[in-house]
């Protein structure tokens, strides 16, 4: 009986390689995968208006730095990247990524502070230090 059996071919087949984008092309879309390699989550942040050198910078610091945080820990991140974006387009100060020092940094905390919710009031205390500190993280 056991010589009627086909025998079972065990070797490891490896998947072809997938071809890979032009270098660039996607330094602003931070993708997350779940363990099989499929895209889970997707965030564009070129989409923000933001200079091309700081996209590069927060997608790079983005990608790797919340890569095993939760799903909430990594919208959260988004919604702060967001908010900066915003305030990049208000304030003429960031050109580049060498803008982003500490007088730039101290501007976004006094435009935090002036920011109000939909009903008019304004933003908690920890609110705001929670979007400076997604973004601390990053830069």
């Amino acid at each position: 009986m056991a010589g009627s059996r086909a025998r079972i071919d065990r070797r490891l087949v490896t998947a072809p390689t997938p071809t890979l984008a032009k270098p660039g092309a996607l330094d602003g879309v931070v993708e997350f995968r779940d363990g099989w390699g499929q895209v889970i989550r997707c965030y564009d942040l070129t989409t923000l208006a933001l200079p091309q050198d700081t996209t590069c910078m927060l997608a790079d610091a983005f990608r790797h730095h919340h890569v095993a945080s939760m799903p909430s820990t990594q919208r959260a991140c988004w919604q702060a990247v967001r908010s900066f974006a915003r305030f990049t387009q208000e304030d003429d100060g960031i050109q580049s990524v060498h803008d982003l020092g500490t007088s730039a940094i101290g501007r976004y905390i006094a435009w935090l502070d002036r920011q109000t919710k939909p009903s008019g009031e304004s933003r908690s205390l920890s609110a705001r230090a929670a979007l400076l500190s997604y973004l601390r993280q990053l830069i």
